[in-house]
C-alpha cells in the first residue's frame, strides 16, 4: 500500500513539475514578444501579436497577457515578406479588388503603408479563392497578413485603429 501511494505521490509531483514548465515556458515567450516590442503593456491593454513561425502562422488578440482571441493566418512568402516590427492599427474598408495581383479581400484594416489583415483572397465577384485558403498557416500572402473570412470580419469588428501590433518571426 505505501509503495502504492508513494509511486502516485511520485506521479503527482512529476505532473505539477510539466504543468509549471508549460506555464513558464508560456511567460517566457511572451516576455520574448513583449522585449522585442521595447513597449510596456498594460494589464487591460488590447494588442495583436503576429507570430510567422516557420511552420505555423498565428494573430493572437490580447488583452494585457490573456488571449483574447487565437487565429490561424498567412504571412508572406520570402519574395514578398510580411514587415516585422510594432505597429499601430490605422484604418479599415469592407473590401478591396487589386488589378496587380487579379484578386481581392474582405475586411481589410491598415498596420503600415500598404500592408495590410484582410480576409483570404477573393475573386472580381466575391468568391474565396480556395486554394489560397488551403495555405492558411503558412507564408503564402504578398506582404499583408490573411486570415479566414470569419476570423478577418471578427477582427475589422473587434480591433479599433490604434491598437499596437507586433509582428516577429
Amino acid at each position: 500500500m505505501k509503495k502504492k501511494l508513494g509511486l502516485l505521490w511520485a506521479s503527482f509531483v512529476f505532473l505539477l513539475i510539466i504543468i509549471s514548465m508549460a506555464s513558464i515556458n508560456k511567460n517566457t515567450n511572451l516576455k520574448k514578444v513583449i522585449d522585442y516590442a521595447g513597449v510596456q503593456i498594460d494589464k487591460d491593454q488590447l494588442w495583436v501579436e503576429v507570430a510567422l513561425e516557420k511552420k505555423k502562422h498565428t494573430v493572437i488578440v490580447r488583452k494585457g497577457e490573456e488571449i483574447v482571441k487565437e487565429m490561424p493566418c498567412s504571412g508572406g512568402t520570402e519574395q514578398e515578406p510580411t514587415i516585422l516590427g510594432v505597429f499601430y492599427l490605422e484604418n479599415r474598408g469592407e473590401w478591396f479588388y487589386s488589378e496587380r495581383y487579379d484578386e481581392g479581400a474582405l475586411y481589410w484594416v491598415r498596420f503600415y503603408e500598404q500592408y495590410l489583415f484582410h480576409s483570404v483572397p477573393i475573386d472580381k465577384e466575391f468568391n474565396v479563392l480556395e486554394e489560397e485558403k488551403k495555405l492558411i498557416g503558412t507564408a503564402a500572402s504578398h506582404g499583408c497578413v490573411r486570415l479566414l473570412e470569419e476570423d478577418a470580419k471578427w477582427f475589422y469588428y473587434n480591433v479599433p485603429d490604434d491598437t499596437m501590433v507586433v509582428i516577429h518571426d
